[in-house]
């Protein structure tokens, strides 16, 4: 819908939009069809989609997508992030907000890789929300492809909404 509204605009961001989109496509189409993928790709994936909301949300939004440590050479199952960072636009950016912000840092230790998503949200009078099915798969997929090797933490504040999710080196093969 953003980028039909772009191209209705003759908007000079429709081209990017286009490309990015395009990746996110050939990425899940093509390249998360093996148990695992190289986590440099997943965290390209994670940019894209993130800058594909930006663009969306524009400056009523304010993402921050950092990476410390070295990825190259780690491997995570493909698409296992992105449960997290979607759940910051459906019950974050999404809600009204007057300004969005969602942080993603990913930290690639030695022996783990640590992933916190955080958002900001709106204010729903004490009101809690029920753990979504987007939540409740990414967990039996986190037990099934990582079991004993991961902890995830959910901190459901009354203006935050945090995931911790700590994965070690996966040395199944």
């Amino acid at each position: 819908n953003s980028l039909y509204a772009l191209t209705l605009k003759k908007s000079p961001g429709a081209p990017e939009m286009v490309l990015k989109l395009s990746e996110l496509i050939n990425y899940m189409l093509y390249e998360c069809t093996s148990e695992e993928v190289p986590l440099e790709k997943e965290i390209k994936f994670i940019r894209n989609y993130g800058d594909i909301e930006k663009m969306r949300y524009g400056d009523k939004l304010d993402i921050d997508i950092r990476v410390t440590g070295d990825e190259k050479g780690r491997k995570i199952a493909p698409l296992v992030l992105l449960p997290f960072v979607e759940n910051c636009f459906k019950h974050g950016a999404s809600e009204e907000l007057q300004q969005s912000w969602v942080k993603v840092s990913i930290d690639v230790q030695p022996h783990v890789t640590i992933t916190k998503v955080e958002n900001n949200k709106a204010s729903l009078n004490g009101v809690t929300k029920k753990e979504g099915i987007g939540i409740q798969n990414v967990k039996r997929r986190l037990d099934l492809i990582y079991p004993d090797k991961h902890e995830l933490r959910i901190i459901n504040g009354e203006e935050t909404f945090l995931v911790i999710l700590t994965i070690q080196n996966n040395n199944r093969h």
